[in-house]
């Protein structure tokens, strides 16, 4: 038997649909078989985030306050990983 109460009882709200993350490509290089790269996202109240991806998975990640502060990183990130690649 239903409860006459529960037709009177408000729905629970339905859920908001969640911001999809918009990445931008900074880079992309390939070394001994392998892709690296750099995405950006657009920024969100925690500032941006880049992501360092080695064949399409995430390998390190870092937010920043600031959009140059977050691509100055990446390129550092880039020239280090060049680097070790290579073995210089």
């Amino acid at each position: 038997m239903t409860d006459n109460l529960d037709r009177h009882r408000p729905s629970p709200a339905p859920p908001q649909p969640t911001k999809q993350s918009v990445f931008v490509q900074l880079w992309t290089f390939s070394r001994g078989g392998h892709q690296w790269s750099a995405a950006l996202q657009e920024p969100d109240p925690w500032g941006f985030e880049v992501q360092i991806l080695k064949n399409g998975k995430l390998r390190m990640s870092c937010r920043f306050p600031t959009r140059f502060q977050a691509v100055a990183w990446a390129a550092e990130e880039r020239t280090a990983l060049e680097q070790a690649l290579t073995g210089i």
